[in-house]
C-alpha cells in the first residue's frame, strides 16, 4: 500500500464479488514488454507454452485457487473493427444458457483447444491484457477454477493448436485469410447485459506498432478514427496476408508479444 509501482498493478473488476462462486473474476493489467504485470500473456497464442503452463495459480483473501485455462484469444473492443464480444462485461451469469454461450464464445475464438471441460457451475477467471495488432485490441486468456477434490494436473498432450479460430473483422482486412466455414459470433441469449463498463484502457504505448496502425487507417478509409485519437470506447454492453482458407495469418511479428 502507498508503494509506487512504474508499470501498474492488475487490477479487479470492480462489480466482482470475490468469495461466490458461479462468477467470472475479470481481471486487467498491462502488457508489459519486460514480461511484468501481464506483459506474459501473449506467449499463451503459442502451443509449447500452454503446455509448460496451463494452470493459473489466482488467490483472493478468501481462498487459494488453481485456474485450469481453456480459452486464450484476441478481440476488439471498437465497434468498427466488428461485432464485439463484451467478454468484460460477463461478470455473473443470469442463467445455464447465458454462461453456456460465454464458453462457446471464447471457445471458437481461442488459439488453442486445451480440451479442459467446463460445466455451467463452474466459476471462471478472465485475465484481460492489451495487444497492437490492431487499435484498442484485447489478448484475453479464461480459464476454470479446480473443483473440489479434482486432480489440478491438466493432461497436455491432449491439447491442440486451432489452425484458423474466428477473429474480429479488422484482423481479415488488415492480414488477410477468412472466419472459419459456418462460424460465427452469436447473441447472448439472456439479452442485452444492461448496466455495463468499456473495456479499461490498459495500453503501453512503448508497444504500438505505427505501421499497423497506418494499414490500418488504409483498409478503414480515410477520415477513419483507428489511431483511437478521437474515438470513444464502447459503452453499450463493454491480427501478411493469409493463405487458403482454413487457416489464421500469423498477424505481426513481435507487437505485443511476450517474454
Amino acid at each position: 500500500y502507498l508503494n509506487y509501482k512504474e508499470h501498474g498493478v492488475p487490477f479487479l473488476d470492480f462489480r466482482v464479488k470475490s468469495g461466490q462462486s458461479n462468477i467470472n473474476h475479470i481481471v486487467y493489467g498491462h502488457n508489459m514488454r519486460d514480461g511484468q504485470m501481464f506483459g506474459v500473456l501473449p506467449s499463451y497464442r503459442d502451443l509449447s507454452y500452454y503446455r509448460s503452463h496451463p494452470v493459473i495459480h489466482f488467490d483472493t483473501v478468501y481462498e487459494e485457487a488453481q485456474w485450469k485455462i481453456f480459452g486464450v484469444f484476441i478481440t476488439n473492443t471498437l465497434p468498427e473493427h466488428g461485432d464485439v464480444f463484451q467478454y468484460h462485461n460477463f461478470v455473473s451469469p443470469r442463467n445455464s444458457a447465458e454462461f453456456d454461450w460465454f464458453v462457446d464464445e471464447v471457445k471458437k475464438r481461442s488459439f488453442i483447444d486445451t480440451g479442459v471441460d467446463v460445466q455451467s457451475d463452474d466459476t471462471l477467471l478472465t485475465l484481460s491484457t492489451c495487444t497492437y495488432e490492431f487499435t484498442e485490441a484485447r489478448f484475453v486468456v479464461v480459464a476454470r477454477k479446480v473443483r473440489e477434490g479434482e486432480d489440478a494436473t491438466v493432461d497436455v498432450t491432449q491439447a491442440k493448436a486451432v489452425d484458423n479460430p474466428l477473429m474480429p473483422d479488422i484482423w481479415y482486412k488488415l492480414f488477410g485469410g477468412s472466419a472459419p466455414a459456418g462460424v460465427v459470433s452469436n447473441p447472448n441469449p439472456a439479452g442485452d447485459f444492461g448496466s455495463t463498463v468499456s473495456a479499461p484502457d490498459i495500453s503501453n504505448p512503448e508497444l504500438e506498432d505505427e505501421a499497423t496502425k497506418e494499414k490500418e487507417h488504409e483498409v478503414l478509409g480515410e477520415g477513419s478514427t483507428a489511431d483511437g485519437e478521437n474515438e470513444e470506447p464502447i459503452d453499450d454492453g463493454a491480427p501478411i496476408d493469409g493463405d487458403a482458407e482454413g487457416t489464421i495469418p500469423a498477424g505481426p511479428s513481435g507487437a505485443g508479444s511476450g517474454t
